[in-house]
């Protein structure tokens, strides 16, 4: 702990600030005193006072952190949100971050490694339990408290029914525990708190991190290319840590499936076999495979997300509007769809720019009109389905068709000439397969593993 600096205040509400415990881009972590005893008092830096992003972040720490089972995490025990110096009153955990007990006392090792492991897949379990997301999965906020790991610092979290969709240059967290999708993907989940679980685990074992240190791009780089460093871990933790250190989202092992990995079992019972009453009698333990079901705590599970669902699906949120994977066909069905589009809104420059005199003439400048509205409506389809959202393809499957009725309704004003029947009919085609393909691709859910 270091002493009070100038400037720093040395009464917040009931409680006497002591020292300063930390301090992070957000605000100020101090050690006080008040009627719960020994407490940690988090204050919003002066500069950020009257920053309304900033408050904002503040206030929706503290809704986050309440959501959030009181035993993986720093209880809440007061907040003053509305003075000039928002500040949030939390349980003080004595004891050192991972990071600080790892550099002091060297790596850890056999019990207590694998309790660590398990304490922590515990607190991710119960985080994701109740609709959130971390985002700053990392050794320094981890606190080892001599009853357990505990997770702090919910300044970046985000509420699975509230996914930020970070825009290019806004990229938040720390690039050596980041999974790569949270330096080229618009909507990050669950998933990257697994592979930055995974990166903390090798860091808690070797003392290093399994990509090396860098800036972004040089990180990035060794993510996309490069094998994740997971020796001096042993082999009970090795092959789930490299699980969750996988390239793909979609491989990584949900919080709950890796509890029961590290633990060794994988509870299995038929759901419609408990009754409402929940008797331990009345629950039928089955070995057919075939009707294996995996259980979950509590709520709705962060499990087996489709990937053409809201992420808000997992909190009772409404279905359909992504993240859609990008993925080859989806890239094909864009670029085409686009080329397409852009050739409808061309023919209209043409047919505007000269002179209209016959029926014919007319007919064909009002289809290009048609065409070009539609194209319009296209490129929105285009920006929506490249950021993830299946809604924007199915926008533009709508749209095509749309355009096919159009055409075949207008043959006899507009006969259509010989080489642009091709571009009439095959296109389409081509479009809504690849398009119907990355749909289907885009929700193929990851196979289940069995327990290691």
């Amino acid at each position: 702990m270091l002493p009070l600096e100038p400037g720093d205040p040395d009464r917040l509400g009931d409680h006497t600030l002591t020292g300063r415990l930390g301090e992070g881009g957000q605000g100020t972590v101090f050690l006080g005193e008040g009627p719960r005893g020994r407490v940690a008092v988090k204050l919003l830096h002066a500069r950020l006072s009257r920053d309304p992003v900033a408050r904002a972040r503040f206030v929706r720490e503290l809704t986050t952190i309440e959501r959030i089972a009181g035993f993986c995490t720093a209880r809440v025990h007061a907040a003053d949100l509305d003075g000039d110096r928002p500040y949030i009153v939390s349980e003080y955990v004595p004891g050192p971050s991972l990071q600080q007990l790892v550099r002091e006392e060297g790596p850890r090792e056999d019990g207590a490694l694998m309790r660590l492991a398990v304490g922590t897949a515990t607190a991710l379990t119960a985080i994701h339990q109740a609709g959130v997301v971390h985002r700053d999965f990392k050794p320094p906020n981890v606190l080892m408290g001599s009853d357990g790991p505990r997770v702090i610092d919910f300044g970046i979290a985000r509420a699975l029914d509230n996914v930020e969709h970070t825009m290019t240059g806004q990229l938040i967290g720390t690039p050596a525990y980041m999974a790569p999708e949270q330096f080229t993907e618009y909507v990050v989940g669950p998933p990257c708190d697994l592979f930055a679980w995974g990166s903390t685990m090798v860091f808690a074992a070797t003392g290093r991190t399994p990509f090396g240190n860098g800036d972004v791009y040089v990180m990035l780089n060794r993510m996309r290319n490069g094998e994740p460093d997971v020796g001096g871990l042993p082999e009970e933790l090795a092959r789930p840590v490299l699980a969750c250190l996988s390239r793909d989202p979609a491989a990584r092992p949900t919080a709950d499936e890796l509890l029961w990995r590290l633990l060794g079992e994988r509870p299995e019972i038929v759901l419609s076999s408990i009754p409402a009453a929940g008797r331990k009698d009345d629950v039928t333990a089955v070995d057919d495979p075939s009707t294996r079901v995996e259980p979950v705590l509590t709520g709705n599970p962060a499990t087996d997300v489709d990937h053409t669902e809201d992420l808000g699906g997992l909190t009772g949120g409404k279905k359909g509007h992504g993240p859609l994977r990008r993925t080859v066909p989806l890239f094909l069905g864009l670029a085409l769809v686009s080329l397409v589009s852009l050739l409808d809104m061309a023919s209209l420059s043409v047919l505007a720019g000269g002179t209209v005199t016959e029926i014919r003439q007319q007919w064909a400048l009002v289809l290009s009109l048609v065409y070009t509205s539609l194209a319009v409506i296209t490129l929105f389809g285009i920006l929506a389905a490249w950021r993830g959202f299946a809604s924007g393809v199915w926008t533009i499957i709508v749209v095509r068709l749309v355009r096919v009725a159009v055409w075949l309704a207008t043959l006899g004003q507009v006969p259509p000439r010989t080489e642009t029947v091709v571009l009439q009919v095959l296109s389409p085609l081509l479009v809504i397969g690849l398009l119907a393909l990355a749909l289907a691709r885009g929700r193929e859910r990851r196979p289940e593993t069995s327990a290691q």
